[in-house]
Parts: C-alpha cells; structure tokens; sequence
C-alpha cells in the first residue's frame, strides 16, 4: 500500500476496460499481487457468511481488459477486500451499476432493411457525388465532415442511385447526445437476424464468430451497408467486409483510420452557390429577385446544410415574409446568442417562428430516449388528440426540424435534438417534464400489454396489472401484428424501460421485464432480455426482484451462463421464503427444478418439483401448480418412470379442467400423449395429441402447436402411417422455421426423414 496517498477512486469510468483500468490501478496502490487479493476476496467473503466463493481466474479477469459483462458484487468484494473501506466499495458499486447500464443501453440497436428517404431535390455536392459512380459494386467509401455538413443525406443519395440489393442501415449513435455508441457485436446480431439467421443461432457467438459469419454471408451476395454516425475505428471495424459485389458507406465527424478505404470524402459546407440553389428551390421568386439577400442569408447559415435547410423549410411556411423580413430575424438571432454557431442560429430563428403548440411538442419530443416515435407515442408525450399531433408532426416535418426515416416514424437530428434538449430544460417546468414522460412510460408500458395479451395469451395471468392512460395506442388486432409490433418497437421498449429504471420509475421497468418476457424469449433476443431483466432485479422490491430474477435466470440460460441461471433462481427462492411468499416460492422451485433439468440433473428436478407441489397445493395458485405437475410428469418421463409420469400428466390434465385453462389443458393432454407413445399405446397417444393440437390452436399456443405437431407425427409413424405423418412433420417444420425453434425444426426434418426413408421401403418392398 502507497503511504501516505488515498487509494483510487473509480472516477467518471464508461466502459468495462475503463473499470478494469482503474481495478489494476487500485491493485497497484494497495501493493499486492493478483493472488493475494483472490486470497483476500474469499476471506472476506467467508468472514462475512457470503456462500458463493468466486475461483482464482473470476477475479483475476476482473482486472482484465476485453470483458463484455462484469459481476458488480464481485468487483465490490474486491473493492472492499483491497481498500478495508465500506464507503469505498459503495462508491464502485454504483460505477458498476452505471457501466452496465451504459453497457445494456449500447446492446440496443435498430437496423434496418430500408435506406432512410432521399430528399425529392438534393442540392449541390456534384463532386463528391462523382467519386462514387452509379455503378459502383464494391469498396468502402468513408465520408466524415462537421456536424450538420449533409453526411447522411450524401450518402444516403448515393446509396440510392446505385443497383438494387440487399441493404442493411444501422445509426451507430458515434456522437449521440444521450445514448452511448452501438455496440458493434449488437449490430452484427441485427444484421445477421436481417439475413436470415436465427437468434438462437447468434446468442452463443462472440463479435470475433459474428464477424466472420456476417462476412461469408455478405460474400454470397450483393449488398450495400450504410454504416452511419460512427464514432471510431473500433466501433466499425467488426463490421467491414471486403467480399465483391458488398459496398460500405461510413459517415462520421471524424477522418477514420480503416483499413480498405476505396474512396474517402471530406465534406465541407456548402459552396455559396449550392447554398442559394437549395434557397431558390423554396423561393423560387424572391431569390431570383434579390439574389444578393440570399447569399447573406446563406453566409449567416455558415452554408452548412442542416442550417440552410431549416431556413428554407421556413421559407417555405412563411410566403408572407420576404428575404429581408428572414435575413433580419437571422441577424437578430445571431447577435444574442452566446455562441457563434450556425445551425444555432438557424434552429433559434426557426424555433422562435413555430406556433406554440408545435414549439411545446419539440420541446417534449427531445424528452423520448429512443432511436424514434411514431405518432401514438407523441401524443402520449403531449396528452393530445392523434389527429392533432400527427398534423403538428408533420408540420415540424416540413420545417425540417424533424426527419421520417421510414413512414409513420419520427427522429431527430442529434443537433436538433440538443437544441430541444436545452429549450426543453429552459422553458418547461422539471415537474412538467416529468409528467411528460409518466405518460410516456405509461403509454409504452400499456400498448405492450394490449399487444402480449394477442401474442401470448397463455401467459395473461402472469401480466401485471397496467392502468389505461387513456392515450392513442396503434391498431394490434392478432398475433401477427402484435410481433410485428413488439419488433418494430423493441428499441424503444428497452430503451424507456432503462430510463424508468433508472429515472425514478422503478415499476415501470419492472412490469416491462414482466410483459416483455415471452417476446424476448421466443425472438431469441436473450442479451436484450438479461439486461432488461438484470435492470428489474436492481430497481425492483423484494418480490418483485424476485420474478425479475427467475426471468434474468432463463436468459442466463439461454446464453449458455448455467451456473448464474441456477443462482439466480436460488437468490429468487431465499426472497420468497424471507418475504412469507408461499406462491412466489413455489415458483422458484418449479424454476429450480427447471434449470436441474436442464442440466440433467433429474433426481434434484423431480425434488424439487414435488416440493414445489406440496407447497402451491397450500395456496389459491392452481395454475401454477399446475404447470409444476406437468414438469414433474416430464422429468419422470425422462427418468424412464412412465407409470409415474403418467399418473402426475393426468393429476395435470384434471387439474387444469377443473379451473377451466383451456391452454394448460392443452399441455396437459400433449404430455399424457407422449407417454402414452412410450408405453406403445399408439392410439390412445394420436388421440390425446388430436385433442391437444386443437387446444393449442384455439387458444393460439403457438410453441405448444409445434411441440404436439412433432409428437403427433411421432404417433402416426409409429402407427405406419407414413402420408399423414409425413405432412404432419412438413407442418411443424414450416412452423418451426417461422418461430425460430432450432430443437423443434431438427426433431420435425428428422421425422421428414424417416418418413421418406419408410415410403422408399414399402415402395421398393411392393415392387418385387
């Protein structure tokens, strides 16, 4: 230990390497070697009754650069092991929480399969145009330039001149002002679900494996990727490939050192001309007649584009005004404000001219922390009429102070954004922007049970109970257009539930890990769901952190973490029993003995699914129980205790008649089905399937369709009814390949194949 110096502080750390960094430097201070503070990290741990004991390598790596995740409790320990100081380790604790929310954050990207609209009349830049030729195929074109310089109008022109292909567009958030950059392994999984990959065929890989499955993808085909607003070399360089037929675009603020550079722009302000020519396009008459007014009105624009753009939309809007009337008010502008800087200008003057209710809904608009809206969510924001708030949009549209990326959607500029960031902080109250964004919260929050009631109706007695603010919400009348959706608005979902979250609004972020959880699942999207769910368990009470951390235990599994998916369903059942909860423990143990199970660990499933039982017979949760005897009734089928298996199925099945669930019912019947196949009681088994297929397709059970599908086909092969079961597997495969069931397909293409492989015998057996 350093005499006389003060150890290390975390100080304003934003990355996991950053945290590592001042780990090392804290080792360092306190003089001890890696061994040493492991050493120290479990006496500590031991002295203080901690169970979970964290092997030399886990805190070794702590200190380690390249890490992805870090556990913050473990950082803690070590913090507290090293400095002997409970206020220090306190301070880390809370850096921790903040680099993972930075973290999970960066993890959310929205890509997509369309470029951004081209302007009806793009102006000037015939140079930089002629550097990227109409028949370009291949390269990479870097283009970087100041902010509001025209970067992603530029390229996303010459995109759109070139030949038709696969097209994949991303915002890397470089230089956001309050979402961090995109990850670039959380971009390779957007852009490897957009041709065609599974999730769950993502999940497992790591950005080096993303990299090179992207890059022999891309290799097969022509494509054109426009990498926009990056912020470094890091970030975009996962993300290069150098296939023929394949055309980057990279736009940024800054001159970047990338390998393979075919063609770099450097993008200045307009030319004088350029800048009058994007004037007269609005005003045709007025700048043809004093042309002389227009160029200064240019100059006071700094000929950057997005301010030059702004000015002529207001053109546009006021034809009442004349060029001097705007060159006035654009000088008057300039001379009060403190910073000399154009688009300031330009946004003030355009600003100070809209009416008040479209000024309040900028104001309130720069509030969302997502990519985008669509109008529903604005009116939320400002408590409006739809068709009030979809004009004033517009309006705010063709002021140029709002962009539509796509139709029905709504962004901002980042500079745009800004400027209504500090209008917003100036002229609305602090309560009144709170306001705002409860009502935001709230719509999201709302509109998403409204769409998981269509997409996953079997799970609408776990669904919290969600007060109806009373706000526009878009039309989902089905499942289809409930997924379609949950998708479209994944972004935003995950991004209001970290603001909540972490803004004071702990239930909202906790009902959104709730509701958002079969989504998750099902689409595969399991690092978004761990750090929605990780966020829930930090935010939430004791009983909720508890179904926050069943919920963080299922993602944990799906990523391959067995060890944190079994704790976590431990720390949930030690809440549940602290807290009296006789359901919630139940719960936890029906959890327990899922991950067991999964694991392979039979004899500890079946234990604790009985304890499970036990328990929730004592309390008013039949449905839960339920699903409990039905897990039992698995395990002892996997157990080879068919007697056993059948006699809970059936406890099951009258169980879930009893109380009228039609889908459990459902569940129940497929699963006496497939032990009645084992036992060889065909019919019996084809019988129970029938019966369970059409449960499962009334009550739109989707993953129990499929599962009783792959079973039925089962039966009828057995049975020697090769036709039938045959199409029976065609079903389930298509099902499977549109629910993105890798375990599924495989068990459905392999029935395929021994139903063809029986045809091609009883056909060459009648042959002879």
């Amino acid at each position: 230990m350093e005499s006389g110096r003060e150890p290390p502080r975390p100080g304003s750390v934003r990355t996991y390497d950053d945290l590592a960094e001042r780990l090392r430097a804290l080792r360092s201070w306190a003089g001890v070697s890696y061994r040493e503070a492991h050493r120290r990290t479990v006496r500590d741990r031991t002295a203080r009754g901690v169970y979970e004991i964290p092997a030399y390598a886990t805190v070794y790596h702590c200190f380690q650069p390249g890490r992805s995740r870090i556990d913050p409790e473990l950082v803690v320990d070590i913090v507290r092991a090293l400095v002997g100081d409970d206020a220090a380790a306190a301070e880390w604790r809370q850096v921790c929480q903040v680099v993972d929310q930075r973290a999970a954050e960066a993890s959310v990207v929205d890509v997509a399969t369309q470029l951004p609209a081209d302007l009806p009349h793009f102006t000037g830049r015939r140079d930089e145009l002629n550097q990227v030729p109409a028949d370009t195929e291949s390269g990479l074109v870097t283009i970087h330039g100041m902010a509001g310089a025209g970067k992603t109008t530029l390229a996303t022109h010459i995109a759109q001149r070139l030949a038709p292909g696969t097209r994949l567009f991303v915002d890397l958030r470089g230089y956001d002002p309050d979402r961090p950059p995109a990850d670039p392994a959380a971009v390779l999984g957007a852009f490897l679900r957009r041709l065609g990959v599974r999730g769950s065929e993502i999940a497992p890989l790591d950005l080096t494996r993303r990299t090179a499955m992207y890059r022999a993808l891309l290799a097969r085909s022509r494509a054109l990727v426009l990498l926009d607003n990056a912020g470094s070399e890091d970030q975009v360089a996962p993300l290069l490939t150098d296939a023929d037929g394949c055309l980057t675009l990279v736009t940024s603020r800054r001159r970047l050192q990338l390998p393979g550079i075919t063609q770099e722009i450097t993008l200045e302000p307009f030319a004088p001309a350029e800048s009058v020519e994007l004037l007269r396009r609005t005003a045709t008459g007025q700048v043809d007649a004093a042309p002389e007014l227009a160029a200064r009105i240019a100059d006071l624009c700094g000929h950057l584009p997005l301010a030059v753009a702004l000015i002529a939309g207001w053109m546009d809007n006021r034809p009442d005004w004349t060029l001097s009337d705007h060159l006035d008010r654009l000088a008057d502008r300039r001379g009060s404000l403190r910073l000399d800087n154009a688009v300031e200008v330009a946004l003030a003057a355009s600003y100070e001219r809209l009416p008040e209710d479209d000024q309040r809904l900028l104001r309130l608009l720069s509030l969302h922390p997502g990519p985008d809206l669509d109008a529903c969510a604005a009116a939320a924001l400002t408590g409006g009429e739809l068709s009030n708030t979809t004009a004033t949009l517009d309006r705010l549209v063709s002021a140029s102070v709002l962009r539509q990326p796509a139709t029905g959607r709504f962004a901002m500029h980042d500079l745009v954004r800004i400027f209504a960031s500090d209008r917003a902080r100036e002229e609305v109250r602090p309560a009144a922007r709170r306001s705002a964004l409860v009502k935001l919260y709230d719509h999201y929050r709302r509109t998403a049970k409204c769409a998981l009631v269509h997409y996953a109706p079997q799970d609408r007695h776990r669904h919290p109970e969600v007060p109806d603010p009373g706000t526009p919400t878009p039309p989902v009348a089905d499942r289809d257009s409930a997924a379609a959706w949950l998708e479209a608005e994944r972004a935003n979902l995950l991004a209001i539930a970290s603001h909540a979250g972490n803004n004071g609004s702990a239930q909202h972020a906790v009902d959104l890990s709730v509701l958002l959880f079969r989504f998750l699942d099902d689409a595969g999207h399991h690092q978004d769901a761990a750090n929605l769910h990780e966020l829930a368990a930090r935010v939430a009470a004791p009983p909720g952190r508890a179904r926050a951390l069943i919920n963080l235990g299922t993602a944990c599994w799906r990523l391959g973490r067995y060890d944190e998916a079994l704790q976590h369903n431990q720390d949930a059942l030690v809440i549940h029993r602290e807290q009296g909860d006789r359901i919630g423990e139940g719960i936890a143990l029906t959890n327990l003995a899922v991950s067991y199970g999964r694991l392979d660990r039979l004899p500890e499933a079946i234990e604790h699914y009985r304890s499970a039982i036990d328990i929730l017979a004592t309390t008013d949760d039949r449905v839960t129980e339920g699903v409990a005897l039905g897990n039992l009734g698995y395990a002892l089928e996997r157990s080879g205790r068919l007697d056993e298996a059948l006699e809970q199925n059936l406890r099951h099945l009258q169980l879930a008649r009893r109380i009228g669930d039609r889908v459990a019912q459902g569940v129940a019947l497929g699963n006496v089905g497939s032990v009645y196949q084992r036992l060889g009681r065909l019919d019996e088994a084809r019988q129970h399937h029938e019966q369970a297929l059409a449960l499962a397709r009334e009550t739109g059970y989707r993953l129990g369709e499929l599962s009783i599908l792959n079973e039925l086909g089962a039966d009828l092969h057995l049975l020697g009814r090769f036709d039938p079961a045959l199409e029976t597997y065609r079903r389930a495969e298509s099902l499977a390949d549109e629910l993105d069931n890798p375990g599924e397909l495989s068990s459905a293409r392999a029935g395929i194949e021994q139903c063809r492989q029986a045809l091609a015998s009883r056909t060459s057996d009648s042959g002879r």
